[in-house]
């Protein structure tokens, strides 16, 4: 019993760092990654990232409508008023001067505020204060209004640089910042989860809270992890290159056909939150796909870590077993990613015009979860090949049945000792495992339509017993972070405990000598 909670459980991870990977990949998605490798231009891109992000995490509603490359068009838009162009150049002057036409010598940018390096902000207004007082700058004659047209940007120039390089601290800490979207979308699903079913299977309150946050923060690390090493990857021309060309041919190959089509059109719409066809279609799904590629390779290797320690150190599984379960991790992060995709789509279709939004996270997230533990369990079905007798193996598929049914409802142990096993018991009987044999005589994939005949039968015995279930409400905030505070606390006391220890020990083996 322990071994298949622990199976079922690593399924359900693996589907949730899917669901989580297709989220990073969106995020990356949104900056201009592939723009940082120009040696000239790149920390410019960088720098107009750095401050979206900057303004984004702040609560400030940002439009990124520098992407559309219109002439003299801003960068960005703020609280949907301030229009904000910027320009990052090695000094002050070059940065000023590049907002002013070379041929007139006037401001180019009408109504937007010129961003400059932070560390260039009080020498670029003292410039900009001489640019209005010859007159450079139309219908302005006040100097002081340039405090109103000059604005220091989040990031120096420096620090811009090294965003579109990697292997630095500032691309690191950009890396961090981007993707820690992605940790608190995958801490916040696994927490929900892993509360309620923890609540289910009879643990307290404070109990189910510590094994929630727990969980949590282990997916949510794995997902910030996965994220910050894909954009490293892809600030290298190597990395760039590799993903966009698997990429395109995935996506050439699926656009020749009418569903593929459809299927594409349809993702992109999901994308940009409106209708997107042709080869703008093909463009975006290509670079989601191929970004979304690195991230999931990274969260598979993340999630199979454990299993590899185990089979290369403690000795604990073969590798065979290793090789097994990574199948299995594998599929579970493809279908949580295919699954969040699909229920994106759906999602859409569910709750259409204004709760496109809403309708896209929702669906995303059932599908995503739903998605990897099918496909996860579906590649476990096909590496657990065994021949047996039809009677034992039409029970064996029973069982497996209702082992999945009472993880997908979440049955506790009470709840299937006392009220499902009984009602099992009187309805599987010799006639019902022939008529369960029968019903996949016909077909190409027997097994599969034993076990989904098994499942279809069964599955009202479950429904009826959760349908008595009262409510699960999630803790209030207040108590998750006071809970929070208390592990830290206990995790602190008991670092300064083996740090004294360790010190005393070590006086004492000096003193001896």
């Amino acid at each position: 019993m322990a071994h298949h909670k622990r199976d079922r459980s690593k399924r359900l991870q693996a589907a949730q760092q899917g669901t989580a990977s297709l989220q990073g990949a969106k995020v990356a998605e949104n900056l201009q990654l592939s723009r940082y490798t120009n040696p000239n231009t790149g920390h410019g891109s960088a720098a107009e990232d750095a401050n979206a992000l900057h303004d984004l995490l702040r609560g400030r509603p940002v439009e990124l409508t520098g992407r559309s490359n219109v002439k003299d068009g801003p960068d960005r838009i703020v609280h949907g008023k301030v229009m904000i162009q910027t320009k990052y150049y090695q000094t002050a002057r070059e940065s000023v001067n590049a907002a002013f036409d070379g041929k007139t010598g006037l401001y180019r940018y009408k109504n937007q505020v010129l961003e400059v390096p932070k560390d260039q902000y009080s020498e670029a207004l003292e410039l900009m204060r001489q640019k209005i007082k010859e007159g450079r700058v139309p219908g302005v004659v006040n100097p002081e209004e340039a405090e109103k047209l000059v604005k220091a940007g989040s990031v120096t120039y420096r620090q811009a640089r090294n965003i579109a390089k990697a292997g630095n601290i500032d691309s690191l800490w950009f890396d961090v910042k981007t993707q820690s979207v992605t940790a608190a979308y995958a801490f916040g699903i696994t927490f929900a989860v892993q509360y309620a079913t923890s609540r289910w299977n009879g643990l307290d309150h404070k109990d189910a809270l510590t094994l929630s946050l727990t969980a949590a923060a282990g997916t949510g690390t794995i997902a910030l992890g996965a994220g910050v090493l894909t954009q490293q990857l892809l600030r290298t021309a190597m990395g760039q290159s590799f993903t966009s060309s698997v990429a395109r041919q995935v996506v050439d190959g699926l656009y020749a056909t009418e569903v593929g089509k459809e299927t594409v059109h349809r993702l992109a719409s999901v994308m940009f939150g409106k209708n997107v066809t042709g080869e703008a279609a093909k463009n975006a799904v290509t670079k989601l796909l191929g970004t979304n590629l690195v991230i999931s390779a990274v969260s598979i290797a993340a999630v199979s870590l454990p299993d590899l320690y185990r089979a290369l150190v403690s000795k604990t599984i073969s590798w065979q077993q290793f090789g097994k379960n990574f199948g299995v991790n594998a599929a579970g992060v493809g279908g949580g990613t295919v699954g969040a995709l699909i229920g994106g789509v759906v999602g859409t279709l569910v709750v259409p015009g204004a709760g496109t939004a809403a309708g896209v996270k929702i669906g995303a997230a059932a599908g995503g979860i739903g998605g990897g533990v099918l496909t996860a369990w579906g590649a476990k079905k096909l590496l657990d090949p065994v021949v047996k007798d039809d009677a034992e193996k039409m029970v064996a598929l029973a069982q497996e049945a209702v082992s999945e049914l009472a993880f997908d409802y979440m049955v506790t142990e009470e709840e299937f000792t006392e009220k499902i096993a009984p009602r099992l018991a009187e309805t599987i009987t010799s006639k019902w495992l022939k008529a369960m044999y029968q019903a996949g005589s016909r077909s190409k994939e027997q097994d599969q339509t034993r076990y989904e005949f098994a499942y279809r039968e069964l599955e009202p015995l479950f429904a009826e017993v959760i349908s008595q279930r009262s409510p699960v409400h999630l803790p209030a905030e207040r108590l998750v972070r006071r809970e929070m505070r208390k592990i830290s606390w206990r995790l602190l006391i008991e670092y300064l405990r083996a740090k004294l220890a360790f010190w005393f020990r070590r006086k004492w083996e000096l003193v001896q000598e």
